[in-house]
């Protein structure tokens, strides 16, 4: 199980979290589900092509292409864990392939119900991001450890960590770094959405408020960091949280501003 996890800066030296990772309550991995992080040969020596597979990946996931992120994922992950910038100048540059990468592969594992590799994949996109020293690659990976707890029940550490990230990535936030104003905004949206399942109708409606505020500073409806957070989605999550929490939680503008058609990415499907 895990202890308290955090994806943030110590006051003398960076840490990915506070104690490396064990093995969650549902154990280690399944022989079915460790096959996804295969290890075939990669030879990968460009970083534009490294980025172009990662975000390829990004783009058929979002698609719900999932058979196919299966099977493109074990060749991106290879890619990026062995290209050799990591040890050269493209050092930097080469470690935000890997959080990104690392990223959507907690996506889908969460999505396939694997809490044990969620937690894995989590960790390595965290360890990277603050390796990295990018705001926004810490975002996007705290938001996929967070995810990862939530899948494995550890309900009240997801929300420690999400509020904490949203709180420390918000203050910084201006219109001019849409990335750090999307996780920001999209941890702020997983925090809302666990205290509408315990019903904080307080909690979660000024979680939300503080989302929507983030949404107004981005001022579109965007897919930066792969968040696709913006209006529209802080919209959805409105409607989504209200009907978790219960009737006390309903405001009546509470879906005003959701656009007839819109499809919704829902708190750790996106």
């Amino acid at each position: 199980m895990w202890s308290r996890c955090q994806v943030g800066r110590g006051s003398s030296r960076r840490m990915a979290t506070t104690s490396r990772w064990a093995w969650p309550k549902s154990g280690p991995p399944s022989p079915a589900t460790t096959g996804l992080l295969g290890r075939p040969a990669a030879d990968v020596t460009d970083l534009a092509g490294l980025r172009v597979s990662v975000a390829d990946l990004h783009r058929i996931y979002q698609a719900a292409r999932y058979d196919d992120v299966m099977r493109a994922l074990p060749g991106v992950l290879a890619s990026v864990e062995g290209f050799p910038g990591r040890r050269n100048g493209e050092r930097r540059e080469a470690l935000l392939a890997y959080v990104s990468a690392y990223a959507v592969a907690a996506k889908l594992v969460t999505k396939l119900g694997s809490a044990d590799l969620a937690m894995l994949c989590a960790d390595r996109a965290a360890t990277a991001a603050v390796e990295a020293d990018s705001d926004t690659a810490r975002g996007m990976a705290g938001y996929q450890v967070a995810c990862a707890l939530l899948r494995d029940d550890q309900v009240e550490d997801a929300e420690r960590l999400a509020i904490a990230l949203a709180e420390e990535l918000t203050k910084p936030t201006r219109s001019d770094h849409p990335s750090i104003v999307s996780v920001a905004g999209a941890l702020w949206l997983i925090a809302a959405v666990i205290a509408g399942r315990r019903t904080d109708r307080v909690q979660a409606w000024a979680r939300l408020d503080r989302a929507e505020a983030l949404a107004g500073l981005l001022g579109e409806d965007a897919n930066h960091a792969w968040t696709a957070f913006g209006p529209t989605n802080v919209a959805i999550h409105r409607v989504s949280v209200t009907r978790r929490a219960s009737a006390s939680l309903r405001r009546p503008a509470a879906g005003r501003r959701l656009r007839p058609g819109t499809s919704s990415r829902h708190c750790c499907a996106t």
